[in-house]
């Protein structure tokens, strides 16, 4: 599972396609605004392409919204003209510690099922060695 931030890569890419369909851009017309082809947008939104900070700045200046709206749960633009800056960075820190824990369970799921798997495969090994032994 690839994490960008506190979101998943195919939450961010729904995301951005949502602000840019409700900013009126086509995904030819966004990329020539952000000089990248429409296929790179399009990898992006789909989830297949894990996005950069540099695309993200360029995306946030050209949908003209701050780059910590890729981060944050649900906003709608009005919302920004009421926060302040702090507000806005004690909610994403909020969001950021909920997210860590998240992952870090879905680390802790996924090391388990890793090291489970690899005491099969010694098991396994050990029983082929018992096998071929005189």
């Amino acid at each position: 599972m690839k994490w960008v931030g506190v979101l998943r890569v195919k939450e961010l890419g729904e995301r951005i396609k949502k602000l840019r369909i409700k900013k009126g851009y086509s995904l030819r017309g966004l990329g020539d605004r952000i000089d990248t082809s429409f296929t790179h947008i399009s990898r992006i939104e789909s989830g297949q392409k894990t996005p950069n900070l540099s695309f993200l700045y360029k995306l946030s200046e050209a949908l003209n919204v701050p780059m910590n709206y890729f981060f944050q749960e649900e906003w709608e633009e009005e919302e920004f003209e009421n926060i302040n800056e702090s507000e806005l960075l004690r909610k994403a820190l909020e969001k950021l510690e909920e997210n860590i824990k998240e992952i870090g369970e879905d680390m802790r799921e996924e090391f388990n099922s890793v090291n489970n798997r690899l005491d099969k495969i010694e098991q396994s090994d050990k029983l082929k060695d018992l096998k071929t032994k005189p």
